[in-house]
């Protein structure tokens, strides 16, 4: 598996069908406004070959702002637990790490427990509740102190 920090505008089309399978109904934003965050975002792909047209099978984006913000981390089922997440995750943390960022933070819906315990488990502590991020429940903010 090869994590990348860069993606083509071919890719678009494909992390945008990742991100469609990975949160269908309501959490999966319109294509334009995907397009737009990847465009203003830093953004990690994982390939599970050199093929770049077939083999992209997860990414991360981060916004970055004066707190990091993970915007999304999404891999395809069929290669789930192969601890593709981890390493996209741990790749972003380290680049922001290495730019002297304190922390990095992120949502989680109240109701997504394996999110919550794969963030948990991977040294996120909840930091508060947000009533409105969801339309259908509730935004669990997470936070993750990256120096120190």
């Amino acid at each position: 598996m090869i994590i990348e920090n860069r993606y083509r505008k071919a890719d678009i089309p494909r992390l945008f069908a990742i991100n469609e399978i990975c949160f269908a109904g309501e959490q999966c934003p319109p294509e334009q406004i995907f397009t737009d965050m990847l465009m203003t975002s830093d953004v990690w792909i994982a390939r599970v070959s050199f093929n770049p047209s077939v083999s992209i099978c997860g990414f991360i984006i981060v916004k970055p702002d004066s707190i990091p913000y993970l915007w999304s981390l999404a891999v395809l089922p069929a290669h789930r637990d192969q601890k593709i997440g981890t390493d996209l995750l741990a790749a972003a943390e380290k680049h922001y790490a290495s730019k002297d960022y304190a922390e990095i933070s992120l949502h989680v819906h109240s109701e997504n427990w394996k999110a919550q315990r794969f963030y948990l488990a991977r040294g996120y502590r909840m930091f508060g509740i947000d009533y409105e991020w969801y339309t259908d429940g509730l935004g669990l903010r997470m936070v993750k102190r990256l120096n120190g």
